[in-house]
């Protein structure tokens, strides 16, 4: 059993168990087991999945390779490195289907696991390897993205590699130019692929290298940052709830059927009250943490004067890397002019960075993490505090990997929570760093629980007891309302008790000095319950693709010169239809219009039209009472207008050439 002191022994972290081969493939193959299974019968999920397939699809079947396209028009929001292997992986199939599209996520997936089981072995062993593998292969997000045709997967595998690297390089388990050159070009694919999110990376170093600065050299600054942090979380907090706020006054000002001239002027006051609130505080909040990474900065220049770690060609790498993705942007403002790339800069930055889209408060990860880490979650807060919990007989090279690690974590972390905009899948790449945490945790806990402070067990053991009676809590709540699930109470019953049981018990069995062995119990339970219930989960996320709808009218739009779809996803029609679609958006009409003016309205001059529409939308252009049959629905057509199609959930109707 390997001894956590060896970290600084190159034969130990070199040496390999009998084992190591035999435990390696079966990872590998579990992993691919679960990556693949049931993919072919999962169609493509709206709304990203269509767009990145089927940009990739068009460059396959001789569109442009430099700006990519989809729905009819450039799809220029990402660079170009995904689209370009969804287009290699569509060519090597010979054709674009949902397997091809995904495959490379599963090979980035693929990549991620060996990469952290290799990272393991060089740091801590071979044993904290396999573990860490073992943990990373068993955790929510990543089984959910190895399997998806979207960025994050192949963006995540970049940023991974690169800190791999850098910390390699930093640490000196590695030649530092050597390092520094690899993590350079695997930064510049990560711009490559996501731009902006890509600059996680250097957060890290940055909170890696503050982290490293000592306390006597502390600028005075530094003692603000906790408040600072501390109020940013508050102001975000409140911004949103402002938000809501002001969108609520908003609805209801709309809505309402008859209000006095006084009424609309309260609640338009109400409005902008609730809206001006949202703003200043989430300005505030975004000062205090753009101030926060200003003295973070100033801390890691610091540091790195006192005790240089840096490879010494990082500025040029740094330029490399930045020069990898920069040339797409300068060939784009030649191809699409630079009034585009400005609206461009402005959404990618401006309004996500503003939270115009995908708005979440600051506190968002620090709530999704344990979630999406789950059911490991419950052993990273001591994990995280016993890498911090350093002794003055701890050598040197075990305190600057264990600093990176966490430094790993909590930078992705931080860097994803200062922009408005947040998604779960945005904190992928610390999962690597969280596993390798977590397994190095288990591993002490088996050899020398003497070397973990007592309050880190406490903590886990606590946590290991929360869950355990959330777990068993549960079903009481699931339960309440039958029409939540279509299983029996006795399957519910089951499942939360083994999970109990099994989750609670594995880590009460850590905490008492066997946490190599509850590891490898968790984490092979874990797989062997998402091979289990992928084929049931996968069968309840068909809803979310619209290939069986595209199927059904593709006769009946077939003819048609355009396509507009009013309330059902634009994406995935466009990309199972091989047309173009237009998604339209409902505007209140006067409440004298006719059946045909309000759909003239909707679909404009266009001529030949086939119109999708969802059933919610059916009463407001032909009365309340017309279900979606044939039948009811001829009745109150227009003249000018053709009955196509129509099941439970649509209507698809047809606009006479004029």
């Amino acid at each position: 059993m390997q001894n956590p002191d060896t970290l600084t022994n190159e034969n130990a972290r070199c040496n390999q168990p009998w084992f190591f081969g035999i435990a390696f493939g079966l990872l590998t193959a579990v992993y691919l087991a679960t990556a693949l299974i049931s993919i072919a019968d999962l169609p493509l999920l709206d709304p990203d999945e269509p767009r990145y397939a089927g940009a990739g699809r068009a460059m396959a079947e001789g569109g442009s390779w430099l700006v990519p396209e989809f729905n009819g028009a450039p799809r220029i929001n990402k660079p170009p490195l995904f689209y370009w292997l969804v287009a290699v992986s569509d060519k090597l199939a010979g054709g674009a289907t949902e397997v091809s599209s995904r495959m490379p996520s599963v090979v980035m997936g693929l990549f991620m696991l060996w990469g952290t089981i290799w990272l393991g072995r060089k740091v801590f062993g071979a044993a904290t390897g396999l573990l860490a593998g073992l943990v990373l292969a068993s955790t929510p997000l990543f089984f959910a993205l190895s399997r998806c045709c979207i960025t994050d997967m192949t963006l995540s595998t970049f940023m991974v590699g690169a800190l791999a690297w850098l910390m390699l390089g930093m640490t000196g388990v590695a030649p530092p130019k050597k390092s520094g050159w690899i993590a350079a070009v695997l930064f510049g694919l990560a711009v490559l692929t996501k731009a902006t999110a890509a600059f996680a990376v250097l957060l890290v170093v940055v909170l890696q290298r503050a982290m490293s600065l000592p306390k006597e050299s502390l600028p005075v600054a530094a003692r603000w940052l906790p408040w600072m942090l501390a109020f940013a979380l508050i102001f975000s907090a409140a911004a949103l709830q402002c938000s809501v706020k002001a969108k609520a006054f908003e609805i209801a000002k709309n809505t309402k059927a008859a209000a006095s001239a006084d009424d609309g002027i309260e609640d338009a006051t109400l409005t902008n009250t609730w809206a001006k609130a949202d703003g200043a505080l989430n300005k505030a909040a975004l000062v205090l943490l753009l101030g926060s990474v200003g003295i973070l900065i100033v801390m890691a220049f610091r540091s790195e004067r006192l005790d240089p770690t840096l490879p010494s060609m990082w500025k040029w790498g740094l330029l490399l890397s930045i020069s990898m993705g920069l040339w797409w942007y300068v060939m784009l403002v030649g191809v699409q002019g630079w009034t585009q790339f400005k609206n461009l800069i402005d959404f990618e930055i401006k309004q996500r960075v503003t939270g115009a889209v995908h708005r979440e408060a600051m506190h968002y990860y620090l709530i999704l993490i344990p979630a999406l880490f789950f059911p490991w979650s419950i052993g990273l807060p001591g994990a995280l505090g016993t890498a911090l919990s350093t002794s003055d007989d701890t050598p040197p090279l075990e305190q600057n990997v264990n600093r990176f690690l966490v430094a790993w974590v909590l930078g992705i972390a931080f860097f994803f929570s200062i922009p408005g905009a947040k998604l779960p899948t945005y904190v992928l790449a610390a999962m690597p760093a969280a596993a390798l945490l977590t397994a190095r945790f288990l591993i002490t806990l088996s050899n020398s629980i003497r070397l973990i402070d007592a309050r880190w067990i406490r903590v886990t053991m606590v946590l290991a007891g929360i869950v355990t009676v959330a777990l068993f809590v549960a079903p009481q709540i699931v339960l309440r309302d039958s029409k939540v699930v279509e299983i029996s109470s006795s399957i519910i019953w089951a499942a939360a008790i083994g999970a109990a049981a099994l989750i609670g018990g594995a880590w009460f069995y850590a905490v008492r000095g066997r946490g190599q062995s509850a590891g490898i119990v968790l984490g092979c339970s874990t797989l062997a319950a998402i091979l289990i219930a992928s084929p049931q989960i996968i069968n309840g996320m068909k809803h979310r693709s619209t290939k069986h709808l595209s199927a059904a009218i593709s006769a009946a739009v077939k003819d048609s010169n355009r396509i507009k779809t009013f309330g059902v996803a634009d994406e995935g029609l466009s990309y199972y239809l091989r047309r173009p679609v237009m998604e339209l958006h409902w505007k209140k009409p006067a409440p004298d219009k006719s059946g045909i003016d309000k759909l003239n309205e909707l679909i404009g001059d266009d001529s030949n039209v086939a119109l999708i529409i969802e059933k919610r939308f059916v009463p407001r252009i032909f009365g309340k009472g017309v279900e979606l049959n044939e039948a009811n629905v001829r009745k109150s057509l227009p003249a000018n207008f053709d009955f196509a199609y129509a099941d439970e959930n649509v209507l698809v109707l047809r606009r006479r050439t004029k």
